[in-house]
């Protein structure tokens, strides 16, 4: 659990400063709605979240890449 919390830990912190600043936080999230979005219309709708956990296994394997 340790080592998954660092690396996603890791993975936010964008510019490596030891910090998660808001900007890289919310850039990952916004990554992220953007890849269930697909219909663009700037709302998640279940059947778009349902189907991106589908085709991509959890949420954040994909989108916060």
């Amino acid at each position: 659990v340790r080592v998954m919390l660092e690396e996603n830990f890791a993975s936010l912190d964008s510019n490596k400063d030891g910090l998660i600043t808001k900007d890289e936080y919310a850039g990952r999230h916004i990554r992220l709605f953007t890849a269930i979005d697909t219909d663009q219309d700037q709302r998640m709708s279940p059947a778009e979240v349902l189907s991106h956990t589908k085709n991509q296994g959890l949420l954040h394997m994909t989108a916060y890449q």
